[in-house]
């Protein structure tokens, strides 16, 4: 019953995008001028496509950052765009979500084909063995602290980290967990930005608010263990 249980944890990432990319491709089919704005990187023309899908706009913008992300286009320009069409709050979560299915199906590739490409003194080297201990002892800390740099190869190390012994789960809460602040930066820099440029200055204190949390908790996190250790 467990190896059942298994196997549908692993299957519901599958499914998660394999029904994003239905969506994406529904909504292109709707939208043929989207596709066109996305090969083009012509923002001004993807932001009234989605504005135009109405209600469906926040699942297509969530559906196109699951695309770009492992396609190694900026994604942060989809953030910017949640966040000027539906506010920073709303903007932060769907560009998460975005990036989480998007952070998912490099992860779920590589793991799944990457090992087949890898030359064996990647795989089985001295060095190779070292870093795969590492990180399936504090594969999750890794992840956060890569997650946590702005300026890091994003997309692929989103491939990398499925070549090594990292489980999934811990994967994408310490990936999901690492981008949020940036992800609530962009956003709330974007809102304001489109309330200026539209002469409404507003204040989302709840954005404030959570970057002021986020900020403690990973002080914290990084305070903590030395502290503790020292004593």
């Amino acid at each position: 019953m467990s190896g059942a249980g298994g196997k549908r944890r692993r299957a519901w990432p599958a499914a998660a995008l394999l029904g994003a990319a239905a969506v994406a491709a529904w909504w292109l089919w709707r939208h043929p001028g989207a596709w066109e704005a996305v090969r083009g990187l012509d923002w001004a023309r993807l932001k009234e496509a989605v504005r135009a899908a109405g209600a469906w706009g926040p699942l297509a913008l969530v559906a196109l950052d699951a695309v770009v992300v492992p396609c190694f286009l900026p994604s942060t320009l989809v953030t910017v765009l949640a966040a000027a069409l539906y506010g920073a709050a709303a903007g932060a979560g769907i560009a998460l979500a975005g990036l989480a299915l998007g952070m998912v199906a490099p992860f779920l590739l590589a793991r799944r084909f990457g090992t087949r490409v890898l030359p064996e003194r990647w795989r089985d080297g001295d060095a190779a063995r070292k870093l795969q201990d590492r990180i399936a002892a504090e594969g999750w800390k890794i992840v956060l602290v890569v997650r946590l740099v702005p300026i890091n190869p994003f997309p692929l190390m989103n491939y990398l980290f499925g070549l090594t012994a990292i489980r999934f789960w811990p994967y994408l809460a310490a990936s999901v967990a690492g981008v949020a602040p940036i992800t609530a930066v962009y956003a709330f820099l974007a809102a304001s930005a489109a309330g200026m440029a539209s002469g409404e200055v507003a204040v989302d204190w709840r954005i404030l608010a959570g970057l002021c949390a986020a900020s403690a908790a990973l002080a914290c996190f990084f305070w903590w263990p030395k502290r503790k250790g020292s004593a």
